[in-house]
Protein backbone atom coordinates (compact mmCIF):
# COMPACT_ATOMS: atom_id res chain seq x y z
CA UNK A 1 0.00 0.00 0.00
CA UNK A 2 1.21 3.49 -0.78
CA UNK A 3 0.39 6.21 1.74
CA UNK A 4 0.72 9.92 1.12
CA UNK A 5 1.93 12.21 3.92
CA UNK A 6 -1.62 13.09 5.03
CA UNK A 7 -2.54 9.40 5.28
CA UNK A 8 0.55 8.66 7.37
CA UNK A 9 -0.29 11.60 9.64
CA UNK A 10 -3.76 10.10 10.15
CA UNK A 11 -2.20 6.77 11.18
CA UNK A 12 0.20 8.48 13.58
CA UNK A 13 -0.65 9.58 17.06
CA UNK A 14 -0.96 8.32 20.57
CA UNK A 15 -0.62 4.58 21.16
CA UNK A 16 -3.62 2.35 21.85
CA UNK A 17 -5.20 3.03 25.24
CA UNK A 18 -3.46 1.21 28.12
CA UNK A 19 -0.71 -0.12 25.81
CA UNK A 20 2.17 1.32 27.83
CA UNK A 21 3.79 2.36 24.54
CA UNK A 22 4.83 5.76 23.28
CA UNK A 23 3.33 7.68 20.36
CA UNK A 24 4.23 6.72 16.82
CA UNK A 25 2.88 5.15 13.65
CA UNK A 26 0.30 2.45 14.41
CA UNK A 27 -0.64 -0.24 11.91
CA UNK A 28 -2.88 -2.93 13.28
CA UNK A 29 -4.26 -6.16 11.94
CA UNK A 30 -5.40 -9.51 13.22
CA UNK A 31 -5.43 -12.96 11.69
CA UNK A 32 -8.31 -14.68 13.44
CA UNK A 33 -9.36 -17.53 11.17
CA UNK A 34 -7.26 -20.35 9.76
CA UNK A 35 -6.16 -19.87 6.18
CA UNK A 36 -5.87 -22.58 3.53
CA UNK A 37 -2.11 -21.99 3.60
CA UNK A 38 -0.74 -21.61 7.15
CA UNK A 39 0.80 -18.22 7.90
CA UNK A 40 3.77 -18.22 10.24
CA UNK A 41 5.29 -14.82 9.46
CA UNK A 42 4.09 -11.37 8.38
CA UNK A 43 6.68 -9.03 6.88
CA UNK A 44 6.14 -5.29 7.02
CA UNK A 45 8.19 -3.35 4.49
CA UNK A 46 8.22 0.38 4.87
CA UNK A 47 9.84 2.79 2.46
CA UNK A 48 9.94 6.46 3.38
CA UNK A 49 10.59 9.00 0.65
CA UNK A 50 11.24 12.60 1.61
CA UNK A 51 12.63 15.24 -0.80
CA UNK A 52 13.92 12.64 -3.23
CA UNK A 53 15.74 10.56 -0.61
CA UNK A 54 14.29 7.23 0.43
CA UNK A 55 14.90 4.75 3.20
CA UNK A 56 13.65 1.16 3.51
CA UNK A 57 12.89 -0.79 6.63
CA UNK A 58 11.58 -4.35 6.94
CA UNK A 59 10.24 -5.94 10.11
CA UNK A 60 9.33 -9.62 10.40
CA UNK A 61 6.54 -10.41 12.87
CA UNK A 62 5.99 -14.09 13.77
CA UNK A 63 2.37 -15.29 13.76
CA UNK A 64 1.68 -17.62 16.63
CA UNK A 65 -1.02 -20.29 16.56
CA UNK A 66 -2.21 -20.45 20.17
CA UNK A 67 -3.03 -23.98 21.29
CA UNK A 68 -5.15 -23.86 24.44
CA UNK A 69 -3.87 -26.38 27.02
CA UNK A 70 -6.61 -26.11 29.63
CA UNK A 71 -10.28 -27.05 29.36
CA UNK A 72 -12.24 -23.97 30.41
CA UNK A 73 -15.75 -23.81 31.87
CA UNK A 74 -17.79 -20.72 31.06
CA UNK A 75 -17.50 -18.30 34.03
CA UNK A 76 -21.27 -17.87 34.49
CA UNK A 77 -23.65 -20.83 34.83
CA UNK A 78 -27.08 -20.59 33.25
CA UNK A 79 -28.41 -18.53 30.37
CA UNK A 80 -26.33 -15.68 28.96
CA UNK A 81 -25.66 -13.52 25.93
CA UNK A 82 -22.44 -11.98 24.64
CA UNK A 83 -22.75 -8.19 24.50
CA UNK A 84 -19.29 -7.65 22.98
CA UNK A 85 -17.21 -10.46 21.54
CA UNK A 86 -13.56 -11.10 20.96
CA UNK A 87 -10.96 -9.98 18.43
CA UNK A 88 -12.63 -11.29 15.28
CA UNK A 89 -15.58 -8.98 15.89
CA UNK A 90 -13.45 -5.88 16.51
CA UNK A 91 -15.09 -5.06 19.83
CA UNK A 92 -12.00 -5.02 22.03
CA UNK A 93 -8.91 -3.27 20.74
CA UNK A 94 -6.59 -3.10 23.77
CA UNK A 95 -4.01 -5.89 23.61
CA UNK A 96 -4.98 -7.41 26.96
CA UNK A 97 -8.68 -7.34 26.02
CA UNK A 98 -8.41 -8.68 22.45
CA UNK A 99 -10.19 -11.94 23.29
CA UNK A 100 -12.36 -10.64 26.14
CA UNK A 101 -16.08 -11.27 26.39
CA UNK A 102 -18.63 -8.89 27.85
CA UNK A 103 -21.15 -11.35 29.24
CA UNK A 104 -24.73 -10.53 30.26
CA UNK A 105 -26.48 -13.26 32.28
CA UNK A 106 -30.10 -13.74 31.26
CA UNK A 107 -33.27 -14.67 33.15
CA UNK A 108 -35.41 -17.80 32.71
CA UNK A 109 -37.03 -16.46 29.50
CA UNK A 110 -33.71 -15.10 28.15
CA UNK A 111 -34.53 -11.60 29.42
CA UNK A 112 -31.84 -9.13 30.48
CA UNK A 113 -34.04 -7.27 32.98
CA UNK A 114 -35.94 -9.33 35.53
CA UNK A 115 -37.33 -6.38 37.46
CA UNK A 116 -37.52 -2.61 36.99
CA UNK A 117 -36.30 -0.34 34.21
CA UNK A 118 -32.56 -1.06 34.33
CA UNK A 119 -31.64 2.04 36.33
CA UNK A 120 -30.41 -0.10 39.24
CA UNK A 121 -28.01 -3.05 39.35
CA UNK A 122 -30.62 -5.29 41.02
CA UNK A 123 -32.92 -4.97 37.98
CA UNK A 124 -30.60 -7.17 35.87
CA UNK A 125 -30.72 -10.97 35.68
CA UNK A 126 -27.01 -11.19 36.49
CA UNK A 127 -27.24 -9.28 39.76
CA UNK A 128 -25.78 -11.41 42.57
CA UNK A 129 -25.25 -14.37 40.22
CA UNK A 130 -22.12 -16.32 41.05
CA UNK A 131 -19.06 -15.94 38.84
CA UNK A 132 -16.83 -19.00 38.83
CA UNK A 133 -13.23 -19.65 37.93
CA UNK A 134 -13.10 -21.23 34.46
CA UNK A 135 -10.26 -23.56 35.54
CA UNK A 136 -8.16 -24.48 38.54
CA UNK A 137 -5.57 -21.88 39.44
CA UNK A 138 -4.00 -19.74 42.11
CA UNK A 139 -5.56 -16.49 43.29
CA UNK A 140 -2.81 -13.89 42.89
CA UNK A 141 -4.48 -10.98 44.67
CA UNK A 142 -7.71 -10.16 46.49
CA UNK A 143 -8.92 -6.80 47.71
CA UNK A 144 -11.95 -6.48 49.94
CA UNK A 145 -14.12 -3.48 50.68
CA UNK A 146 -14.59 -2.18 47.14
CA UNK A 147 -18.12 -0.88 46.53
CA UNK A 148 -20.32 -2.18 43.72
CA UNK A 149 -20.57 0.07 40.70
CA UNK A 150 -23.20 2.63 41.71
CA UNK A 151 -25.49 1.91 38.74
CA UNK A 152 -25.36 0.32 35.29
CA UNK A 153 -23.00 2.02 32.87
CA UNK A 154 -20.81 3.62 35.56
CA UNK A 155 -17.36 2.08 35.81
CA UNK A 156 -14.85 2.46 38.63
CA UNK A 157 -11.96 4.87 38.13
CA UNK A 158 -9.13 2.90 36.49
CA UNK A 159 -6.62 4.76 38.73
CA UNK A 160 -8.10 2.47 41.72
CA UNK A 161 -5.90 -0.26 40.09
CA UNK A 162 -2.33 -1.44 41.00
CA UNK A 163 -0.36 -4.66 41.14
CA UNK A 164 0.29 -6.78 38.03
CA UNK A 165 0.06 -4.85 34.77
CA UNK A 166 -3.04 -6.57 33.45
CA UNK A 167 -3.62 -4.05 30.68
CA UNK A 168 -0.04 -4.38 29.41
CA UNK A 169 -0.30 -8.12 28.78
CA UNK A 170 -1.46 -9.88 25.66
CA UNK A 171 -4.83 -11.62 25.81
CA UNK A 172 -5.19 -15.18 24.55
CA UNK A 173 -8.14 -16.79 22.78
CA UNK A 174 -10.33 -19.04 24.92
CA UNK A 175 -12.54 -22.00 24.04
CA UNK A 176 -15.19 -23.18 26.50
CA UNK A 177 -16.57 -26.68 27.04
CA UNK A 178 -20.29 -27.35 27.34
CA UNK A 179 -21.53 -24.52 25.11
CA UNK A 180 -23.28 -24.65 21.76
CA UNK A 181 -20.19 -22.95 20.28
CA UNK A 182 -16.76 -23.19 21.96
CA UNK A 183 -16.14 -19.57 20.93
CA UNK A 184 -19.34 -17.59 21.53
CA UNK A 185 -19.93 -14.57 19.29
CA UNK A 186 -21.60 -11.21 19.87
CA UNK A 187 -25.35 -11.66 20.23
CA UNK A 188 -25.09 -15.39 20.88
CA UNK A 189 -27.55 -16.73 23.44
CA UNK A 190 -26.56 -19.96 25.16
CA UNK A 191 -26.76 -21.80 28.45
CA UNK A 192 -23.66 -22.88 30.34
CA UNK A 193 -23.73 -25.94 32.62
Amino acid sequence: MLFEAAQLAALSGPPPRFSGLEGGLWLSHRIVTPLAVPVDLVRYQLELAVAGASRRLAVDVPVLDHQQRTRLMFPVAGRFTIVFGHASEGDHTERSQAFAYDIAPLGPRYELLVDGDGSENAHFAGWERDVRAPAAGTVARVQEGLPDNPRPGVLPDLDLMDGPKLLLSDGLPARFVGLESEVPRRGAMDEAP
